[in-house]
């Protein structure tokens, strides 16, 4: 039976392998998967806009009380019923597992890391002064690695776009999630979007601890950040078998790790 939860706390026998492996949210509509702060609604707007595309919320309800038994089967349900043309979804929680049967697949969504970390605490209001500083930062670090792996390393997603990239080259970007989408591409009608849609007005409107992201502090405790946390989280996440994906799409965690 499935059970709403009432809070943000997962029962432990989440954590088991053989559950993760045999319990998979099965979707048909195509999935926007994103690590937190990368993005999403800057990106989802612009293609709204642009297309008219719609995107709902994933929301997955789990159950309070898993089996370990690998012949058993928990069935997941999703009860956002909003007509979407895409379902996305971003979510630390490396145990909730979906996937598509839609042609069009997944995109994956992602942001170097150290950034993205000091993001989502700080504008959360989650990273503490104390003992759990340190616990906090790397358990989100573990997270990481393992969202990047499944999504980018292991191939899950069919396109991959980073945060990065749409700063530099939103055009491109833009390019590319049309091709994927299978939205016609016209460059001045999208050059009219992204005028209207800026990254900085995104953020006036999304809520008081977006705007934060506007403050003159922000950047100086960013810097300091990178510079105490940059190498010790990119050590953490990279690895042989990643190094040339991570080299690809988020190459400022290489150079954390030589510093």
């Amino acid at each position: 039976m499935i059970a709403k939860r009432k809070n943000r706390k997962r029962p432990e026998d989440f954590k088991d392998n053989i559950y993760r492996a045999n319990n998979v949210a099965q979707q048909t509509t195509p999935l926007f998967i994103t690590w937190p702060r990368s993005g999403t609604h800057w990106i989802q707007g612009c293609l709204s806009l642009y297309s008219g595309l719609t995107f709902s919320p994933l929301h997955i309800h789990r159950p309070k009380v898993v089996s370990r038994d690998p012949d058993i089967r928990v069935e997941w349900r999703t009860e956002d019923k909003r007509y979407a043309n895409v379902r996305w979804h971003h979510s630390h929680d490396l145990e909730l597992l979906i996937e598509t049967t839609n042609r069009l697949g997944s995109v994956y969504l992602c942001r170097d890391p150290v950034d993205a970390i000091f993001s989502h605490f700080s504008t959360q209001g989650e990273l503490v002064e104390g003992d759990r500083v340190d616990q906090q930062i790397l358990v989100k670090t573990s997270l990481f690695a393992g969202h990047f792996d499944r999504w980018v390393v292991e191939g899950k997603a069919r396109t991959v776009v980073t945060y990065e990239q749409m700063q530099k080259n939103p055009l491109l970007v833009m390019k590319k999630l049309c091709s994927h989408f299978e939205l016609k591409y016209n460059k001045k009608k999208m050059q009219e979007v992204l005028d209207t849609l800026t990254k900085p007005r995104i953020n006036a409107n999304d809520g008081s601890h977006t705007k934060r992201l506007m403050t003159a502090t922000y950047a100086e405790e960013r810097k300091k950040f990178q510079e105490a946390w940059g190498k010790v989280i990119a050590k953490r996440i990279i690895t042989k078998e990643n190094r040339p994906v991570l080299k690809k799409y988020i190459p400022t965690l290489l150079r954390y790790a030589r510093k």
